[in-house]
């Protein structure tokens, strides 16, 4: 049997903090280059973030990309946002460095053998703090356009029984606010959606879903934003439901957790190299046609990492109390 496997990591923050200051700020210090990469401890571009979880990160994507880790199928890596600290152009070139290369060793700048060809695809979505959180002027849409998916996008990930699965490239960072009756587009750390990206994502699913229907099959609408339902304007949960939108992946909020909202599943994949919490973590999605009912299915899966260890696969029910937000890790749960 084919699965569709998503790995979704989220909120990395590459990139210098001045220190003992939060918000981030621009400062020199953090733009090193890629010329002189090699001469810049690289602890420097992930503080206050941890340095130990971003090198076994590298470690674990690795072993991901490279063979089945459950079965045969497509295998893509999704990046929900929040790549940089500041948004600088420095920092998306740190970030792709790592992407092309990871680091094997905490203490050593130098690259290790790439990861990034073991996956079939790569898709990455911008966060509030690619765009500076909003905390500095003169915001420009080409620094993160040059590095991140133009969007909105459609994307045939995988077909199987009569169903195919798509996956949709939303924008969760910018809104739009009316003034004298016009219309300008605001950067939000908290999340929006403009009308005309709404209408955007409503074309290409309309598109997916025609297609589809003139082959005989369904389309399985999977969404990745960065901000949750909780974060986003009143009404997207409905909108999400109305689209008929079947997961929804996020970050954000550096915790992981699986809710639902009006009959979509959402799932907020946390930090992967968050220092100020005990855990960082990854999400291993599933996606298969069940033979006999013919219906999609999605099983996500926790990965976490604590101390100096690597990122291990985590069932939340063999713990003596579930938190509520994590039943649905290791769940089976049944799509259109």
């Amino acid at each position: 049997m084919q699965i569709l496997t998503i790995v979704q990591i989220t909120d990395l923050h590459f990139g210098g903090y001045e220190e003992g200051v939060y918000p981030p700020v621009r400062v020199k210090a953090n733009a090193a280059t890629i010329a002189n990469l090699a001469g810049v401890p690289w602890q420097h571009m992930l503080a206050p973030h941890d340095v130990t979880a971003a090198s076994q990160l590298a470690v674990t994507l690795e072993a991901f990309s490279q063979g089945p880790v459950v079965t045969a199928g497509p295998r893509r890596l999704l990046v929900t946002g929040d790549m940089t600290a500041n948004g600088l152009q420095t920092e998306f070139q740190i970030w792709n460095m790592h992407l092309q290369h990871g680091w094997s060793n905490a203490a050593d700048a130098l690259p290790s053998p790439a990861y990034r060809s073991g996956f079939g695809a790569v898709d990455q979505i911008s966060g509030n703090h690619d765009w500076w959180n909003g905390n500095i002027g003169g915001l420009d849409r080409d620094v993160v356009s040059e590095w991140v998916e133009v969007m909105p996008q459609a994307i045939p990930v995988f077909s199987a029984g009569e169903r195919d699965f798509v996956l949709f490239l939303g924008d969760s960072t910018w809104g739009q606010q009316g003034v004298r009756g016009r219309f300008r587009q605001t950067i939000h750390a908290s999340g929006q959606m403009s009308r005309p990206h709404r209408e955007g994502l409503e074309r290409a699913l309309a598109v997916a879903r025609k297609s589809s229907k003139e082959a005989g099959r369904v389309v399985v609408p999977l969404l990745a934003v960065h901000h949750p339902v909780e974060e986003m304007q009143k009404g997207f949960d409905g909108w999400c439901a109305k689209q008929g939108i079947q997961v929804l992946m996020v970050g954000h909020s550096h915790v992981p957790s699986v809710r639902v909202h009006r009959g979509v599943n959402q799932c907020d994949a946390g930090s992967a190299t968050q220092a100020t919490t005990t855990v960082r973590c990854l999400v291993e999605h599933l996606f298969w046609v069940d033979p006999e009912s013919g219906r999609a299915k999605w099983r996500p899966r926790l990965y976490e990492q604590t101390g100096e260890g690597p990122f291990n696969h985590v069932n939340p029910h063999l713990q003596l109390t579930l938190p509520p937000d994590l039943a649905g890790f290791d769940k089976t749960h049944v799509l259109v």
